[in-house]
């Protein structure tokens, strides 16, 4: 008789960016990113193996330097690269970029840290990228969301290789 080991192995990556320095209320499904006129797309680096392996993220959190107001985040994880859309704009994908999206998640479970606010996604999520890396958007889920001008943002995926 054989066994067969099967080990995991564990990722972790980050992605801060700051928004804007405005403190234009956001709206329903409006984008948060770095820039109303020349946005990055989120990146995460390592979230694979190798190129179309399968990986589980367990957990998402995102936490900001905003003190005054709780946002309620949803990501869009894309297995490629997306045009990213403008921070304060309604979320508008092109019909290419709809293909590439591997989840959409809320996160609901979002805390008070007094200098900030921080939420967190607990549920396994399986991906499958094209490459090693992972791309997202953020939007408001609900809108009025109230920003400070410049709110740092840092999202860290964590998961597991197999």
């Amino acid at each position: 008789m054989s066994k067969t080991l099967i080990t995991k192995i564990g990722f972790k990556s980050s992605y801060t960016f700051s928004r804007p320095a405005n403190t234009t209320a956001y709206g329903e499904l409006d984008v948060i990113s770095n820039s109303a006129t020349n946005p990055t797309i989120i990146s995460f680096e390592g979230v694979t193996e190798k190129n179309g392996s399968f990986s589980t993220i367990d957990q998402v959190t995102i936490v900001s330097d905003n003190p005054q107001s709780q946002l309620t985040p949803t990501l869009l994880l894309f297995n490629d690269p997306v045009a990213s859309g403008n921070d304060n704009e309604a979320l508008s994908l092109s019909a290419a970029d709809s293909l590439k999206i591997i989840t959409v998640r809320s996160l609901s479970e979002t805390i008070a840290l007094g200098s900030g606010w921080a939420s967190v996604l607990n549920s396994p999520i399986k991906i499958s990228p094209t490459t090693t890396t992972l791309y997202a958007m953020m939007v408001d889920r609900f809108g009025f969301y109230q920003p400070i001008s410049g709110e740092t943002f840092t999202i860290t995926i964590t998961g597991e290789f197999f």
